[in-house]
């Protein structure tokens, strides 16, 4: 397993994240890259996908097995729509070599393999999550479609195990999308199960959707070797430990707790340094054991249940910790402070390509405290404010103290993004790459990618499956920005993928961007006709 952000200066509210790992059975394995981007409505661009892919030596998507890229906070509109077809083939190396699940005909939308969890207003599109899944074509026996779909995808992505919350006069963009992968090998067989994660943030509906995909996971564990991966959005920050009290104020305005220089100095020394990074991301809400800096001992249902059913990327200690993938300052706000008007990025971008007209950026880019701790609006500190998880949504506190009795605090800070392998998997699996991206230039998620590598034992052989994620917040996955997570890791690229998974949340669709959106995988594969692709599958609601 490898995860990874490369150093770079790179995007600013997405999260892109990138991992590369291991399953099957001993003896062979598959080798499977997952990427995955929180867009804010950004449009990821094919560069930044290709960033994604391709961009890190350890983390590439080459010669993947299978290579899936998963994104939140898409917008689709009549604008984009025809340009984000074939998003994942558009980016592929060698997509010929791929059947990518954006071919899939009976899929909602054509040609993007995506889910509405918003509708716009007025009917101006809508915010999506998709999962663009590319399998390599030596894990197909059938290469042709079959009653609009390919033998590789027995059903279109879907999306399921949604939270509860806040779906009473409109429905929750948290969910969990899923896409079924059957491969084969000769005469061997193997289901792999994709999981796109964008979980809530509050600890109680987390729980639930946990406790209905543990149902979905017993249901599909059948007679064949099994797998699923899951990876995205799961939402776990950064506990305010209690050793950052002294470091801390109270706000009296906003009645919370905000991070003192010192705290943020002493943040900073430990984000610059991968023994430091280490540290930190045992603070994590998934593994932290301790009390918080109001004195109250933390718990979490939600993540000791993520704990039991998932070996995940925080039990990897032979990986080298990347950068946190939250909460990044938007690049469109560090230019707007740097060049004295507003600007905004619709699209993902890519650090070098506005390094050729911007010659400040380096500079302003590669600052980690202003990325991690600088984002301001007003006389608002937006990423030193301590997160307090209350029981009503947008209800305010009394004071720091007494929120901390009735409910959890976090930094805003962390590793959210995240991968996981289903414990009672009949196949092995191993985590062989987990990265965030921040050379594709997003919002304040990175996006991420995944390779894991599957052992299929009866087939002689290991499967290489990419997973991708993008956290779009509305924002437009460009082809650019789906080959760069795709291929802009040499560790994790989605090249030679057996399986290729591109799972998107918050994905806006509209009149104006929904024909760009279709075949968004296929068209970011570099060799898409090795490819069978669920975008194909006429069963998609769109």
């Amino acid at each position: 397993m490898e995860w990874g952000v490369p150093d770079s200066p790179g995007p600013s509210r997405q999260r892109l994240n990138r991992s590369r790992t291991v399953a099957g059975h001993a003896g062979n394995q598959l080798q499977i890259w997952l990427g995955s981007i929180k867009l804010d409505n950004a449009f990821p661009t094919q560069e930044s996908l290709r960033q994604l892919l391709y961009g890190s030596e350890s983390a590439s998507a080459e010669e993947a097995d299978v290579i899936a890229v998963f994104m939140t906070d898409l917008l689709l509109n009549n604008e984009n729509v025809n340009s984000l077809r074939y998003m994942l083939k558009k980016v592929l190396r060698d997509s010929e070599d791929y059947i990518v699940n954006e071919s899939d005909r009976n899929l909602l939308i054509r040609y993007i393999p995506a889910q509405l969890v918003k509708p716009g207003e007025s009917g101006h599109g809508g915010r999506y999550m998709s999962m663009s899944v590319a399998v390599h074509r030596r894990h197909v026996r059938c290469r042709d479609d079959v009653n609009g779909g390919f033998e590789c995808f027995p059903t279109p992505v879907m999306l399921s195990c949604k939270s509860p919350r806040k779906n009473v006069l409109q429905p929750s963009f948290k969910g969990i999308m899923a896409q079924v992968v059957h491969l084969r090998s000769e005469h061997r067989e193997m289901e792999l199960l994709l999981l796109g994660a964008n979980l809530d943030t509050q600890d109680e509906p987390k729980l639930a959707q946990l406790d209905a995909l543990d149902r979905l996971l017993k249901v599909r564990k059948r007679g064949l070797p099994f797998c699923s991966l899951m990876w995205g959005d799961f939402n776990s920050r950064i506990v305010a430990f209690e050793e950052l009290k002294p470091m801390m104020r109270i706000c009296s305005k906003a009645n919370r707790f905000l991070l003192e220089e010192s705290g943020v100095t002493h943040l900073m020394e430990m984000i610059k340094e991968q023994s430091g990074r280490r540290a930190l991301l045992e603070k994590d809400a998934l593994v932290f054991k301790g009390r918080d800096v109001s004195g109250k001992d933390f718990h979490s249902r939600s993540n000791s249940k993520m704990r039991e059913m998932f070996r995940l990327h925080i039990d990897a200690p032979h990986l080298e910790v990347p950068l946190p993938s939250y909460k990044r300052t938007p690049v469109d706000h560090m230019l707007s402070e740097t060049l004295g008007f507003r600007l905004r990025l619709e699209d993902l971008a890519v650090e070098h390509a506005l390094q050729r007209g911007i010659s400040q950026l380096p500079s302003v880019l590669s600052d980690l405290r202003d990325r991690y701790f600088g984002w301001t609006s007003g006389d608002r500190c937006l990423q030193r404010a301590i997160k307090v998880e209350t029981a009503e949504s947008g209800s305010v506190p009394s004071s720091p103290t007494a929120s901390a009795s009735s409910g959890n605090l976090y930094l805003q800070l962390g590793w959210p993004d995240g991968v996981g392998i289903y414990k009672d998997s009949s196949a092995r699996a191993e985590l062989e790459t987990w990265e965030t991206d921040d050379a594709i230039l997003a919002g304040d998620h990175l996006p991420m990618r995944s390779i894991v590598s599957i052992k299929w034992e009866e087939a002689g052989c290991k499967l290489k499956v990419w997973l991708g994620f993008i956290k779009l917040e509305n924002k437009y996955p460009t082809q650019a920005v789906l080959q760069q997570l795709l291929y802009g890791s040499e560790s994790s690229s989605a090249d030679d993928a057996d399986v290729v998974a591109l799972f998107l949340t918050d994905l806006v669709l509209s009149e104006e961007n929904v024909d760009s959106l279709r075949h968004m995988l296929r068209k970011a594969l570099r060799k898409p006709d090795e490819y069978i692709l669920n975008e194909e599958d006429p069963g998609l609601l769109v």
